[in-house]
């Protein structure tokens, strides 16, 4: 009988933590040790190779890669910026892209590459571009609203695609007729999920999770245009979360549930946001709200150190951005980025961006720096 009357009690525990916030108490502390920082920039040059300028980038094997979103090619290149060699494209045959626009990429930790269709069409590849598998998602449709999987969407204006283990990560959000962020915007700030786990192996979505923050409740609507989030790996598997609009990121043990939080706003961020309350101007609205006003754009764990690196826009009227720099919880960094700025992954001794693309004139370049 105690034995039942205890395992009771972890059971509502465990369930007050997935079906309600749980979050801890904000701890911040800071010592800056490092107000500025020298960046490089490099520009990765095709040879001639047609591209749409227009795609996504990662950092492998010492090496910068580019896949382009309309042709379907991947390029590699050194990390001073050479191209090697260009693989893939549109196809299918075994070593091509079978989709017509890839909506995002990843790197999985077995060095296959991911490649992710707009119908949620996802195409592995190994390290000789060899397709090894593919597959399309299959939702969860057990539970509530709130816990089915086919209620939300992967969120295309910033998607972010994560491997961890035997699972892959998306960031998402609802746009259900009964379930949004418009028509039910309490109901979807307090019930919500950010964050779906699927299987790497059999494409079954295994849950979603990740609640927002009380944060979003403090003005409702005010935070529409940034209602997704930025989150990492560190190497031991633990994940870290930092939502687009507020100033907290949150430790989760083992991507179980939140045990620490800290974080502050950067400096200098336009943060006058315009609200979004009908469907009519949302896209509009979020458009220019992402482009002139401030928020954070990236999170990257140091695989050196597991320093923390989270990136923000300033917004306008400033032209620059900003980097800040978190170790063991204590921001020790908060410097000013070219405007256009994420970080993208580390080949030693150097930081490394994501590809910034100039269509007009058929360019795109990286910046990277250095953590003494």
């Amino acid at each position: 009988m105690r034995y039942i009357f205890i395992l009771v009690i972890v059971l509502g525990i465990s369930a007050c933590r997935e079906d309600k916030f749980y979050y801890p108490e904000i701890v911040n502390s800071r010592n800056i040790q490092i107000d500025s920082i020298k960046f490089e920039r490099l520009e990765l040059n095709l040879n001639g190779y047609e591209s749409s300028y227009y795609g996504y980038s990662f950092i492998e094997d010492s090496c910068i890669y580019y896949v382009d979103k309309y042709f379907c090619w991947l390029f590699a290149f050194t990390k001073n910026g050479s191209l090697l060699f260009r693989e893939l494209g549109q196809g299918r045959g075994p070593r091509e892209v079978v989709c017509k626009r890839i909506s995002g990429v990843a790197k999985c930790q077995d060095h296959e590459l991911l490649i992710l269709g707009y119908t949620l069409d996802h195409y592995f590849f190994k390290s000789n571009f060899n397709r090894s598998n593919a597959f399309l998602l299959e939702n969860n449709i057990e539970g509530t609203i709130y816990e089915k999987s086919d209620t939300y969407t992967t969120f295309y204006p910033n998607l972010e695609i994560r491997n961890s283990g035997n699972s892959l990560y998306y960031n998402i959000y609802s746009e259900s007729d009964n379930f949004n962020f418009i028509d039910t915007p309490e109901k979807y700030y307090k019930k919500s999920r950010t964050l779906m786990q699927v299987n790497k192996n059999n494409g079954k979505v295994e849950r979603v999770f990740c609640f927002y923050p009380p944060f979003y409740q403090n003005d409702i609507g005010a935070y529409n245009a940034f209602l997704s989030l930025n989150y990492a790996f560190d190497n031991a598997g633990n994940l870290y979360v930092a939502f687009e609009a507020d100033s907290t990121i949150y430790t989760y043990e083992k991507d179980k549930y939140p045990v620490r939080a800290f974080g502050y706003m950067g400096r200098d961020m336009n943060r006058n946001y315009t609200p979004i309350v009908n469907w009519n101007e949302c896209s509009e609205i979020m458009y220019k709200e992402r482009n002139t006003k401030g928020y954070f754009t990236s999170l990257f764990v140091s695989p050196v150190n597991q320093d923390i690196l989270r990136t923000y826009q300033k917004g306008e009227p400033l032209c620059n951005g900003g980097l800040q720099i978190y170790r063991k919880g204590m921001l020790i960094g908060d410097v000013k980025t070219p405007r256009v700025f994420k970080i993208k992954g580390y080949i030693s001794p150097y930081y490394y961006s994501d590809i910034i693309f100039d269509v007009d004139n058929e360019k795109m370049y990286v910046y990277r720096f250095k953590l003494d």
